[in-house]
């Protein structure tokens, strides 16, 4: 294998570097679905950091428009991560911002008038904030 990418020599070390780097990102997609939410909100904030710092430090002495538009925009894409991760509810167990759903009784009280909608539930919750596995099909 030769070849160089803005004068760095292409070797196995190099493309084992960059596939760590996008590995990453892709097993963020999957940890955050299954992380506990405070770890969750710290990995999001850390990484999505480190991975801007990685960008900006890479774009310098860029020259060409394309790299930097998908750099800006990836930028971007990440430190809307950082804020939301940043912005989450505090508290472990907190289901989502949403208002829930009206049970039941209040619903038919209402002649069945929506008044508010949400992911899920809190009953449908565990303690940890995540789906039960009842409610996701798994029992």
């Amino acid at each position: 294998m030769a070849g160089e990418i803005s004068g760095m020599a292409i070797t196995q070390g190099f493309l084992f570097a960059i596939s760590l780097y996008i590995a990453i990102a892709s097993v963020m997609v999957f940890l955050s679905l299954v992380l506990s939410p405070t770890v969750n909100r710290w990995a999001n904030i850390v990484l999505a950091s480190l991975y801007v710092l990685s960008i900006v430090a890479s774009a310098v002495g860029e020259t060409s428009a394309y790299y930097w538009f998908l750099s800006i925009a990836e930028s971007a894409l990440l430190l809307l991560i950082v804020w939301y991760a940043w912005t989450w509810p505090r508290r472990e167990g907190t289901p989502c911002r949403r208002r829930p759903l009206q049970d039941h009784a209040s619903a038919k009280r209402d002649n069945g008038a929506a008044v508010g909608w949400s992911r899920a539930s809190p009953e449908r919750l565990s303690s940890d904030g995540h789906r039960s596995r009842r409610h996701l099909g798994l029992t």
